[in-house]
């Protein structure tokens, strides 16, 4: 099996999905959902992201001084 990633503009990208499907050895083509992804994550706050990675870090810094 073989992956393809190939970046093409907008505009051209019906007629690029057309042109590559009409070969045979071609299954799948999918395109990537990155242009409708909102970059901007003003209404995400930083502590839900680390939250996790603090309390993994607690718990293994914890451990570590009860093993000694």
């Amino acid at each position: 099996m073989a992956l393809v990633a190939l970046y093409v503009d907008d505009d051209e990208l019906d007629k690029k999905i057309s042109h590559i499907m009409s070969y045979k050895f071609v299954k799948k083509v999918t395109t990537s959902p990155r242009p409708d992804i909102d970059p901007d994550f003003d209404n995400v706050h930083d502590d839900i992201f680390f939250e996790s990675y603090d309390e993994q870090e607690s718990e293994s810094q914890h451990y570590a001084h009860n093993s000694r």
